[in-house]
């Protein structure tokens, strides 16, 4: 069995390579956002947070250290634009059906 130093370099081969895939995996999301919404000019965000516990042994000695990681990818909201719903007095919202051609007929906000 050999034996690695936790670095960045190594991180490929830390736990069968689960940190790296998942790293990769949260990119691609990132990625794949923009190639979704290339109009959105937000900046998308890739985190990779590093957790260490110490364990001890009962004389508060270090002895190992456990490690997990965890990674986010944040990417813009999605959102529409707004339209206009009649309200009736049981409070339920009403909408015609629009097609692409006709939501420039929308009623002023």
């Amino acid at each position: 069995m050999k034996i690695f130093q936790l670095t960045l370099e190594t991180l490929a081969h830390f736990d069968v390579g689960k940190p790296y895939e998942a790293f990769q995996a949260v990119l691609d999301r990132a990625v794949q956002d923009m190639i979704d919404r290339p109009g959105d000019k937000s900046e998308r965000k890739v985190t990779m947070d590093v957790l260490l516990k110490p364990l001890t042994e009962q004389s508060g000695d270090l002895t190992h250290v456990q490690v997990a990681f965890r990674f986010k990818a944040r990417v813009p909201e999605y959102s529409t634009k707004p339209k206009t719903c009649a309200v009736t007095r049981g409070g339920q919202l009403l909408f015609p059906e629009l097609f692409a051609d006709e939501d420039a007929h929308q009623p002023e906000e």
